[in-house]
Order: C-alpha cells, then sequence, then structure tokens
C-alpha cells in the first residue's frame, strides 16, 4: 500500500476510533513508512505524496532528525534515509500491531479487513481519478 493511501485510512481511522490515533498511526510513522520504502526520500517528495505542506513536513522531519530515525545523506541536505534505530521502530510498531489485530480479530474478520481495505484503496484511487479530470476541465475552460 502506498503512503497516500496509508495517510487516508489514517485519517478516517483516527476520526472514527479514538485509540488508532496513537503513534503507530501518526504522520510520523507514514513519514517513517515512507522513507523505508524510498530508500532515500525528500521533504518535497514527501509533501507532494501526502498532499502536506512543505512547513508541516519539516516540522515532522526535523522531529525525525532530532530523535535519531532519520537522517540526511552527506553532500545532500534535502534526501533522508532510515537509520538503524528508525528501522528497528518500524519493526517494532508492525510486530505490535500485528499482535493487536490477531487479539482483536479472527480469520474471518481479517479477510473482511482486507476487503476494506481494498474498497478503500479502490475509493481513493477513484477519488484521485475524480480530482485529476476535474484539474483538467478547469485548466481546459
Amino acid at each position: 500500500m502506498d503512503a497516500q493511501s496509508l495517510y487516508m485510512i489514517q485519517q478516517m481511522i483516527s476520526k472514527w476510533h479514538k485509540n488508532m490515533s496513537g503513534s503507530l498511526f501518526s504522520v510520523k510513522y507514514v513519514v517513517l513508512e515512507m522513507v523505508e520504502r524510498e530508500g532515500i526520500c525528500s521533504v518535497s517528495n514527501i509533501s507532494v505524496t501526502l498532499s502536506l505542506s512543505s512547513k508541516g513536513v519539516n516540522e515532522i522531519v526535523h522531529g525525525l532528525l532530532l530523535s535519531g530515525l532519520v537522517q540526511r545523506i552527506a553532500g545532500c541536505e534535502i534526501a533522508l534515509k532510515l537509520t538503524p534505530t528508525g528501522s528497528k521502530l518500524l519493526d517494532s510498531a508492525r510486530k505490535d500491531r500485528k499482535r493487536w489485530i490477531q487479539s482483536h480479530f479472527t480469520r474471518e474478520s481479517m479477510e473482511e479487513l482486507q476487503v476494506l481495505f481494498e474498497q478503500f484503496s479502490l475509493m481513493i484511487l477513484s477519488l484521485d481519478g475524480d480530482m485529476n479530470t476535474e484539474e483538467v476541465n478547469i485548466t481546459h475552460s
């Protein structure tokens, strides 16, 4: 699942369930996941992908840098990569999330949850397509 979809799902879940707005589903976590997946990432790339302001992403990245979870690439001030500490944190969070899911859901409900996430992904893709169509119509008007 891409970072933008994960972020959109996190936003929807946090509105519906107060316990899901914790550290595992925070924007910082989504940024860490994105940096891990991309290998090397820039603030502008994160900003565009998650539809966040550069200022907001810079604040998030600054916090992650201070925490030692990401680091700047030597010789390139705009590129970020995950540190070993950041990687361990993500692994730990995934294990915690998996244990929580296993303790709260049966196999059948896990299959239902997978279908729900697939539907969320399709909905997000549909919304993205609608937004792109509107942009084309606006530019041609």
